[in-house]
């Protein structure tokens, strides 16, 4: 089991036992005259994205990419990135036109025991597949991978509580390590939790904040 400092990892979770991964899976849904729509971005331009099969107008929404504001190339927004999109729809021409735009990688790290189709960033299984969007690789599939890597993984968690990565973009040497998940075996008492197989330790006199 990975054991780990809260110091040295940025956790992007609630210190609960019943915290919601992040992931997630594809979908939408309608409220009050909106609708938020979670999945993969299939297409992308500097004016819109496609997720679900809509394609939605992103000109005047507000998009937040890890936290920072979206900025460069399409606003930061790339093809395989897990995407949650508030705004309006039309299922009649399947277009939208979102107010606001939400992204967050799953876990970002280093490439440890590469196997198969799999491998692990800080204690946390992902797993590729043809479908997977590979950036600032030479190679758009997984010959481009190799442990020792540090990669930022955006992905789809399964039943299991595996990463099916979506998109795994490659990082450099300014990169922080971060895992996004669900906290188990909490105590309170140690400062302990665990994220999958990821071990951490944190400061018991510190505010736990949610990551929504």
């Amino acid at each position: 089991m990975k054991n780990i400092s809260f110091k040295k990892t940025i956790v992007a979770v609630a210190v609960t036992a019943a915290l919601a991964a992040c992931g997630g899976g594809s979908g939408s849904s309608s409220s009050g005259g909106g609708s938020v729509s979670t999945g993969v971005v299939t297409a992308t331009s500097p004016t819109g994205v496609t997720v679900n099969g809509v394609a939605f107008n992103q000109t005047n929404a507000r998009v937040s990419v890890n936290d920072s504001a979206g900025s460069g190339l399409n606003r930061g927004i790339k093809l395989g990135m897990t995407i949650k999109i508030r705004g309006s729809t039309d299922s009649t021409t399947d277009t939208g036109v979102a107010s606001a735009i939400e992204i967050s990688h799953e876990v970002e790290g280093v490439i440890a025991g590469l196997s198969g189709d799999t491998f692990t960033v800080h204690g946390q299984l992902v797993r590729f597949d043809t479908q997977t969007v590979y950036d600032g690789f030479l190679t758009n599939n997984s010959s481009a991978l190799a442990n020792g890597l540090q990669v930022e993984v955006y992905g789809l968690y399964e039943a299991n509580g595996d990463i099916r990565a979506t998109l795994i973009e490659l990082e450099d040497v300014d990169f922080e390590d971060e895992v996004r998940g669900v906290v188990s075996n909490l105590n309170t008492i140690a400062g302990t939790f665990n994220i999958g197989d990821l071990l951490v330790h944190y400061d018991t006199t510190m505010t736990a904040v949610e990551d929504g």
